[in-house]
């Protein structure tokens, strides 16, 4: 019996820990998402425009040699790939921050991460992961140091 109350306390902590997270975020998105969204799509139109063209050219002009023509090149092919990714995952996260059931901000927070690709899901999982550790420690572990633990831990869980 001693041991069902422990997981019951455990799993009590962790959910009202990840609604007061949520609400915290929920905050934050209403007035940073609408900004964040709008700069993605505006970097996003410049550098499908013209207008992208013609500051790669400054640019090119600005910095002497071929330097410039390959970090404008890596720079122009991380945006156009990960820019679409952002934009997306900025208007879930502007979408979830509108619902104000939060059962229903949960249930949308999971299908989320469900449809996020693997490189997303990691982050997310590997930052709840490390959170989770650092609140059920009642302030003995920093957050640097679940990061840290946390990342050991999951490298090294079938050896333990």
């Amino acid at each position: 019996m001693g041991l069902r109350k422990t997981i019951k306390g455990i799993w009590s902590k962790i959910k009202t820990f990840v609604t007061n997270l949520w609400s915290d975020v929920n905050k934050m998105a209403d007035k940073l998402c609408p900004i964040a969204i709008n700069v993605v799509d505006a970097i996003k139109t410049v550098n499908s425009s013209a207008s992208g063209d013609v500051i790669e050219l400054i640019i090119s002009k600005l910095i002497p040699g071929s330097a410039d023509d390959a970090i404008i090149s890596l720079v122009r092919k991380w945006l156009t790939e990960n820019l679409p990714k952002i934009a997306t995952d900025l208007k879930i996260v502007n979408s979830i921050s509108k619902i104000k059931d939060k059962n229903e901000q949960l249930k949308a927070i999971c299908n989320a991460i469900n449809v996020s690709n693997d490189e997303t899901k990691n982050v997310i999982y590997h930052t709840l992961a490390s959170k989770i550790l650092e609140v059920l420690s009642d302030g003995k572990i920093t957050w640097g140091e679940a990061v840290m633990l946390s990342q050991y831990y999951y490298d090294n869980k079938d050896k333990l």
